[in-house]
């Protein structure tokens, strides 16, 4: 159930960091003009949101009996 209510809620977090890794190393690989650097910006917010939601899921587990 507590699987169940975590994907729900938070999604799929271990996929979308996965492929948010991705993106950052192709990004990281690419040219580095002005857009390239504010699409790794880009990438490296999406990815310290998604550690602050995998953060408070564990937060959210820990409180569960």
């Amino acid at each position: 159930r507590l699987h169940a209510w975590g994907k729900t809620t938070f999604g799929n977090i271990p996929k979308k960091m996965e492929l948010i890794n991705k993106k950052l190393d192709t990004a990281y690989k690419g040219g580095r003009s002005a857009s390239g650097w504010s699409r790794i910006r880009t990438l490296e917010k999406e990815r310290d949101c998604m550690i602050f939601i995998e953060e408070d899921y564990w937060r959210q587990c820990s409180r569960v009996d």
